[in-house]
């Protein structure tokens, strides 16, 4: 009699997982709170989505700014008199869980360079804006592709939350043009390559209403381990 496979393990609240980990020295604390710089990413995390915890983020935020703070599928936040809910997204984590088959490095991936931000920043804003400061390249390694007769970067991807443990995939676009090549697939799979040559797994996080990379991140060896929602916050 054959078992069911088990469930891969979850990472819960993995901001602050991670601002509590190796992403500590990316983070302003204040109390219970803590956020990523705001020139890399906008993500803030508390341990618990209390109303203590809550208004300790307060002072962390400019007057206007959002940033983005997860909670696990039930978990609810309470505005208070110094921030507001502007939207929640239903999402998923996946974590690797099928080994990549030897083969040789895909010579139409480049690691990319802190010479590339340029590039980097202008491709993410024409394919996938938001959930990127201008240093966002600082909290990993990043892989491109590059248009074969101008040498234009069409297809990105990388790393953006770290734990002692586990890396995230993440920023994962391509150009709208080109769209349909395969790109997404051979960028994940180097940044697959290069977290498992640093001896950490693979995870990653995809809104729950995008069948289409929820697809692709299964094809590549990926399974569903848990639910969470991405809220944004306003300090107002």
């Amino acid at each position: 009699m054959s078992s069911a496979t088990p469930k891969p393990a979850y990472l819960p609240n993995p901001f602050y997982a991670a601002l509590t980990s190796a992403d500590a020295p990316f983070a302003l604390v204040n109390g219970l709170a803590r956020r990523f710089r705001p020139d890399l990413i906008p993500f803030a995390a508390v341990a618990k989505p209390s109303a203590t915890a809550l208004l300790d983020l307060v002072p962390l935020l400019l007057g206007g700014e959002e940033v983005y703070l997860t909670v696990d599928a039930g978990e609810t936040i309470e505005p208070n008199d110094g921030l507001m809910v502007v939207s929640t997204l239903p999402g998923l984590q996946m974590r690797l869980t099928a080994a990549l088959p030897p083969e040789e490095l895909d010579p139409s991936v480049v690691m990319l360079a802190n010479d590339d931000i340029g590039e980097i920043l202008d491709l993410k804003s024409r394919a996938f804006p938001g959930y990127f400061g201008p240093r966002a390249t600082e909290l990993g390694s990043f892989f491109g592709i590059r248009d074969s007769e101008n040498g234009r970067l069409v297809a990105m991807g990388g790393e953006r939350l770290a734990t002692f443990a586990d890396r995230e995939i993440s920023a994962v676009c391509t150009d709208p043009q080109h769209v349909g090549q395969g790109h997404a697939a051979r960028i994940v799979r180097a940044v697959i390559r290069h977290q498992a040559g640093l001896g950490t797994e693979s995870i990653l996080h995809v809104a729950a209403a995008n069948k289409r990379a929820i697809s692709l991140y299964q094809h590549l060896g990926f399974s569903i381990s848990g639910s969470l929602d991405f809220v944004k916050l306003r300090r107002v």
